[in-house]
């Protein structure tokens, strides 16, 4: 029996019913899901540091009370993910946590790194993944428009130099100079940042001095002789250093009489306002009465720029909580009074998150979207704990700034005396400033520095004095037009000078009796025989394409030769150039042979002449009878010790040292062949200059053999379609960098990876820009840790990263401190010949017993031979 129609109905009624208490029953777990969502935020910081005072002892309270805040203020749930990483800064471990923390959560943003180098790593993670990170400093900050996704809560150095130029022209000081510690990337970049922007504002850094700290705060630069010069220079004097340098530079200035008459005023700037104000600033404690007065007075002509720092009531109960949160959850007590502006700023950072965050919710848009996160922080004004927060187009913080004085004589006390607001760039007068001078001092003096302003002169000389004026003028014109005309014509002279031009009938070429070859290997074993002094000569009487082999070519046993004859009764070497056409001389041509003839150096092979007559085009050079440093390090018989190797680079050093610095500024051909031995083992440099007389080189036309001499040109210059002759200077130390590398490993360039592959294959992968860039292997074992640096150093793959060649003289400078210490010239040049005495005494040895042995053999061979012979002999008598 069936249910009646009417229970049916209801039966159904029922079954719709309980469907839609279901489905209100899921939409109200899936919104309360919703309103419980949390967004996961990775907190990068370094852990317990001990010197950093951006550790997250001190600011992870600040960002745990913007999470609490978060929640109540904007309904924000924020879930902190922990990226910290031990005591000190380090990329690698930011990267590693940044990476960590992307990979196993789904980061909504990151807070930090403080660390500049680090931020550097992670910000360029951050714009890859997405991600919109932001931190509360990293104010050195190289490519800015590389970091999309990152906003900087402080400051950055553009702003701060801003506010130091308008803190100037408040008092309209036009004129300024400026001391900065060299050795310190932060201060050095900001005196290159304010130094460009004030000459594009309108403003003169009339001089400017940088002094040395070490690592152990000791000075090394002499600052009395720093504050001198400044003193005949500048009248405003902005100090960028750290605050016991000041205080050091401020006695000095006390003791030039430089604070007391209120004609100079001096600016420095203090990134934490507080330790200006609670420290004194001049006062560290350990000072005796004297110097404490001293430092006192002298800090009255002192103005500090700090960022501005609110000190209002709410400041002071956040400080108090960071405090208090410190102590109780991460086991760190404060010493300041109030907690410094960044840690103030990685608060807000967290805060304008949430705020946007919230913001991109009720618009009903992805807050996962860092694109639409990042953008909406972007051109954003937000108050904060740390005053009103204005975030430019580029993602930094225009911050405001506050100058401090000394109004309190008595105390020595540093008060806020002027406010600049960089987002209105607008000023607020605090307090008035007490100048020691009872005014601003001018920036410069009424009648300049060296009192002979014109403006201090009377109006209208005389005639008598007007005509002096003049005819001293008109005297100076003609000794100038004069110097320039005696110059000009000097110059002709030597253009016109032809002494340098050898006739091909004047060259000796020398013969070998037998053959009329004479040849003989460039290297220390060879230079023993007395058969071939002269190098090789490969004579023809007409000199044919094949008499000149380039000291870069070798042939199958691997020799290295070079032609030599007899110019004027000297023994010269000749490279032959090869032109189709007569060589015109031009007044490039002339002006390059002049270069090279007045070309005089100890490390540089001395240019003889050159003959022009086609086809037999050459140049002459001084002749180095050891050969080549290829062959050196080629003879195995030649023990080569350390400190020799280091005589030899210097060599090589100095050499491209003076072409750097000279009229040629390039070699363009340096490679080993081409660093040659003269009888004393000094390494002389060839093969350079006169570009207009050498073929541009292409490594697409040439064969496996000729392919060999680019192994040692710039990636750069192997990219071209043509190498032009002359080179780069970067290219140079490219080239000195792989020559390095032979003379340490005594192996062909790019060992070992000639024994597997062929020239053209390494060269192709050179080209290709391998990630990390394709370069041979030098075992660590094998020389000092500096020059392998210095080594990897000269071949990087972009010319900017390489050294230039004072850099290469600095550092070796030290690499020999360490290997030979202090050595002269005459003991080092002692040392290589008696090395060199050494090595032949050993050959002559092993060469005599070697000749010995082989004649004790041929002895014993030939005695049972003959008595044979003999036997044979005697037999055949008896029976006739």
């Amino acid at each position: 029996m069936g249910l009646p129609p009417l229970s049916v109905f209801r039966q159904k009624n029922m079954t719709l019913i309980l469907y839609y208490l279901m489905c209100h029953w899921i939409a109200r777990v899936v919104a309360e899901d919703a309103a419980d969502e949390f967004f996961k935020i990775g907190v990068l910081m370094v852990d317990g540091s001990m010197r950093n005072r951006f550790d997250i002892q001190r600011i992870g309270p600040a960002i745990d009370i913007a999470a609490e805040s978060c929640r109540s203020k904007y309904n924000v749930k924020l879930r902190l993910m922990s990226g910290y990483y031990q005591k000190e800064c380090s990329p690698e471990s930011a990267i590693g946590k940044a990476t960590d923390l992307a990979l196993s959560n789904n980061i909504t943003a990151y807070i930090g790194p403080a660390c500049s180098d680090d931020l550097q790593v992670v910000g360029r993670f951050a714009s890859y993944r997405n991600i919109p990170i932001l931190t509360g400093l990293g104010d050195v900050l190289k490519g800015r428009e590389e970091f999309r996704t990152l906003i900087r809560m402080s400051y950055d150095l553009q702003d701060k130099a801003h506010a130091i130029l308008a803190f100037l022209e408040h008092f309209n000081w036009k004129k300024f100079g400026m001391i900065y510690r060299q050795n310190d990337v932060y201060y050095t970049a900001m005196a290159d940042l304010l130094y460009y922007l004030a000459s594009t504002k309108m403003f003169d850094v009339i001089c400017q001095q940088s002094y040395i700290r070490a690592a152990n705060k000791t000075i090394l630069s002499d600052l009395t002789s720093i504050m001198e010069t400044m003193r005949d220079c500048s009248r405003v004097i902005v100090i960028l250093g750290g605050d016991k340098d000041v205080r050091e530079m401020m006695l000095i200035a006390k003791r030039l009489n430089m604070t007391s008459k209120g004609d100079y005023a001096f600016i420095y700037t203090e990134l934490f306002q507080n330790e200006a104000k609670g420290n004194h600033s001049w006062a560290r404690g350990n000072e005796s009465r004297e110097d404490k007065l001293k430092l006192k007075e002298a800090y009255e002509a002192l103005l500090i720029l700090s960022l501005n720092q609110p000190y209002s009531e709410e400041y002071k109960i956040f400080s108090d909580r960071v405090k208090e949160l410190a102590a109780t959850n991460y086991n760190f007590s404060y010493t300041e009074d109030v907690v410094n502006y960044f840690t103030a700023s990685f608060h807000d950072a967290v805060l304008m998150l949430c705020d946007v965050i919230n913001e991109t919710k009720s618009f009903g848009e992805n807050p996962m979207n860092g694109t639409i996160i990042t953008s909406k922080l972007k051109n954003k004004k937000f108050n904060g704990i740390s005053g009103i927060v204005t975030i430019n187009g580029k993602g930094d913080r225009i911050a405001d700034y506050a100058l401090l004085d000394q109004n309190d004589t008595v105390k020595g006390n540093f008060e806020v005396v002027l406010t600049y607001f960089g987002a209105t760039k607008e000023y607020k007068e605090v307090s008035s400033i007490h100048w020691p001078g009872g005014k601003i001092p001018k920036d410069k003096p009424k009648c300049g520095f060296d009192g002979k302003d014109p403006a201090c002169y009377k109006r209208g000389l005389r005639l008598l004095e007007m005509s002096l004026v003049i005819t001293l003028f008109l005297l100076v014109v003609i000794i100038i037009i004069g110097v320039l005309t005696y110059r000009k014509i000097r110059l002709e002279s030597k253009l016109a000078n032809m002494s340098w031009r050898v006739r091909w009938d004047e060259i000796t070429f020398l013969k070998d009796m037998r053959n009329s070859c004479m040849m003989s290997r460039l290297s220390i074993t060879s230079a023993m025989s007395s058969k071939m002094e002269h190098g090789w000569v490969c004579w023809t009487p007409s000199f044919p394409y094949s008499l000149y082999v380039d000291s870069s070519e070798t042939d199958e046993e691997n020799h290295r030769f070079i032609l030599t004859a007899s110019y004027k009764g000297n023994t010269v070497a000749v490279k032959r150039v090869y032109k189709q056409k007569k060589i015109e001389l031009t007044r490039l041509i002339l002006i390059e042979l002049k270069k090279i003839r007045e070309a005089q150096h100890q490390n540089i092979a001395s240019f003889i002449g050159a003959c022009i007559d086609a086809p037999n085009v050459a140049i002459l050079t001084e002749y180095c009878p050891k050969g080549s440093l290829q062959d050196v390090l080629k003879n195995e018989s030649l023990d080569l010790d350390w400190m020799f190797r280091y005589s030899l680079i210097n060599d090589i050093v100095k050499g491209l040292s003076y072409i750097h610095n000279g009229e040629m500024s390039t070699h363009g051909r340096l490679r080993s062949s081409n660093c040659l031995v003269d009888s004393h083992f000094v390494v002389k440099l060839t093969d350079f200059g006169l570009p207009s007389f050498r073929h541009a080189e292409s490594l697409a036309n040439c064969e496996e053999k000729d392919q060999k001499k680019f192994l040692w040109k710039a990636p750069e210059l192997l990219r071209l379609p043509v190498c032009p002759p002359q080179g780069t200077t970067k290219g140079d130390v490219y080239s000195f960098g792989i020559i390095l590398q032979e003379i340490s490993l005594r192996e062909e360039p790019f060992y070992p990876y000639r024994d597997s592959m062929t020239v053209a294959e390494i060269l192709e992968r050179i080209n290709v820009r391998e990630n990390p860039p394709f370069r041979p292997v030098v075992p660590t074992e094998t020389c000092s840790p500096g020059l392998i640096s210095l080594m990897r150093y000269c071949w990087s793959e972009e010319p900017d990263d390489r050294p230039d060649i004072s850099q290469i003289k600095s550092e070796m400078r030290v690499l020999n401190r360490g290997q030979n210490g202090e050595v002269n010239i005459m003991d080092n040049l002692l040392m290589r010949m008696e090395q060199y005495a050494h090595n032949l005494e050993a050959l002559v040895e092993q060469r005599t017993a070697a000749f010995m042995e082989e004649k004790k053999k041929s002895e014993g061979a030939a005695l049972p031979g003959f008595a044979k012979i003999c036997s044979r002999a005697a037999e055949t008598w008896k029976v006739s």
